[in-house]
């Protein structure tokens, strides 16, 4: 904008940047929807990226409770076949 001498649509451009800058929730929703638009044009599908594929789950109870979610979150690279064992996942 600035190379086409549009001073004030470059300031207000940086301005809108810096601002999202220092919002991580506004950051995570810039990259899901940029990621999401150019694998749904790349793939030929539509909707957004992880739909339905994902959800959160709140665990409550005792030590042995946390303990075997986090087994299960671990083990899954093993049981998928990625991994042989679970610390040589990333």
């Amino acid at each position: 904008m600035r190379a086409i001498g549009n001073h004030a649509g470059a300031e207000k451009l940086r301005e809108r940047f810096l601002r999202r800058m220092w919002s991580l929730s506004a950051f995570m929703q810039a990259v899901k929807q940029r990621f999401s638009q150019w694998l749904n044009t790349r793939d030929g599908r539509a909707g957004t990226l992880w739909e339905g594929r994902f959800k959160s789950v709140l665990v409550e109870g005792t030590a042995r409770t946390l303990a075997t979610m986090a087994a299960y979150i671990d083990l899954n690279p093993v049981r998928a076949g990625i991994v042989g064992e679970p610390g040589l996942y990333r």
